[in-house]
């Protein structure tokens, strides 16, 4: 049986069947035995003092050191020497307050072997847990976060950020197993980052939206909710639209706000255009008025400002297929309100912001515009 006890930089390792005793100094990587001075000097081999013990031969006088020790053991899938274990512990003493705090770390080997023998490649944290905050550190304790050399990497390059990341996470009414997908999600995505820094997203409204409203209710895991809703924002904020921050219904405000998009990138034959244009339909009542689209630009405009799709209509309206009016306020003819298709002298469709129905209002004014244009009403 051996008897390992850790004090300070000494490992001291006892023989209870030999009587004997080394000890291995962590500082300077060395095993040591008294001499016949009682003097502790360097010894190379001590291959005896080992021999034929395993794991399950030692004697732990300290749990949380055992953990550690078998760590180092873990470590070396490929070796079952005691010894070997006892010199490796200098590379992973950082781990040591990790393990007495119960956080978790990821610390894994893989093995390549060569001619010369076998070579371990080891991916663990390199630096000691005062590394992180106080509120970072209890947020590992609370979710049961495990810390991983990437982790440590990202957190290194972005420390500010993701402190107060941390804190605000530990403020979600969320159980915490879900904090810990969570934040695994988050803390390397480019978009919550993007969201954050360059729209000015708050965090924690961020998170919520994206945990409590678009994951159940659209079926959006958080990165793809993040990667929709920075894609939605940027290609909005791009083409001048007003957008809502938290839109209701995510996918399909993005795929609207796409097609916009698109359109704009594109450029359509303008004399087409101008040929299909119907300026007869112009018209005017009480307080609403119907305005003609000059160029492709006011349909897109339209699209944008009304945050529904037709912007996807302008090929249709070059291949004299529809046609395209707005309803506006005869007091405000600049400002979109509703849009108006019109096909084959059939109003079919009257769409507002968001593919709003009509005001009684509106309503009654295009009753009276079909009948003064001798259109037919089909909505």
């Amino acid at each position: 049986m051996l008897e390992l006890t850790k004090e300070g930089r000494y490992i001291y390792i006892e023989n209870n069947e030999l009587n004997k005793t080394l000890r291995f100094d962590l500082k300077e990587c060395i095993m040591e035995r008294p001499n016949r001075k009682r003097e502790w000097e360097k010894v190379l081999h001590q291959y005896r003092f080992f021999q034929n013990k395993c794991l399950t031969d030692i004697k732990f006088c300290d749990e949380k050191f055992e953990k550690l020790f078998k760590l180092s053991s873990k470590l070396q899938p490929n070796c079952n020497s005691i010894s070997s274990y006892i010199t490796f512990l200098p590379k992973i003493l950082h781990l040591e307050s990790y393990i007495c705090e119960d956080i978790n770390i990821e610390a894994y080997t893989t093995c390549q072997y060569s001619y010369c023998g076998c070579h371990y490649s080891i991916n663990m944290p390199t630096e000691s847990l005062n590394f992180y905050p106080k509120n970072v550190i209890n947020f590992f304790k609370q979710t049961g976060f495990k810390v991983s050399r990437t982790f440590e990497s990202e957190f290194e390059d972005k420390r500010d950020f993701f402190t107060v990341l941390i804190t605000k996470l530990l403020t979600i009414n969320i159980q915490p197993d879900k904090k810990i997908e969570l934040i695994k999600q988050v803390l390397y995505s480019n978009s919550f980052i993007n969201l954050v820094n360059a729209y000015k997203y708050d965090l924690k409204a961020l998170l919520e939206y994206c945990f409590n409203y678009l994951e159940p209710f659209e079926g959006l895991t958080i990165r793809e909710s993040l990667n929709l809703l920075e894609d939605y924002y940027r290609m909005g904020s791009e083409i001048g639209r007003k957008l809502k921050r938290y839109p209701k219904y995510l996918k399909s405000i993005h795929d609207i706000i796409q097609a916009n998009y698109n359109a704009k990138q594109r450029e359509y034959d303008e004399q087409l255009f101008a040929e299909a244009k119907q300026p007869e339909l112009e018209y005017e009542h009480d307080k609403f008025c119907i305005v003609i689209p000059d160029k492709t630009a006011d349909i897109i405009s339209e699209g944008t400002d009304l945050n529904h799709c037709v912007s996807s209509y302008v090929d249709k309206i070059l291949r004299k297929e529809t046609y395209i009016v707005f309803l506006r306020a005869k007091k405000d003819k600049e400002s979109s309100l509703v849009t108006v298709e019109i096909q084959n002298k059939k109003l079919i469709q009257a769409k507002g912001s968001y593919n709003r129905n009509l005001t009684e209002d509106e309503k009654n004014f295009l009753i009276r515009f079909t009948k003064k244009k001798e259109l037919e009403l089909f909505i």
